[in-house]
């Protein structure tokens, strides 16, 4: 799984994507 594609800005998925996987713990 590559976190890059997570922390592009002006991504609201991308976003979404990084508070998913933090609250599962990636």
């Amino acid at each position: 799984m590559s976190l890059v594609m997570y922390i592009k800005p002006g991504c609201p998925y991308c976003q979404k994507a990084r508070d998913y996987y933090n609250e599962n713990g990636g």
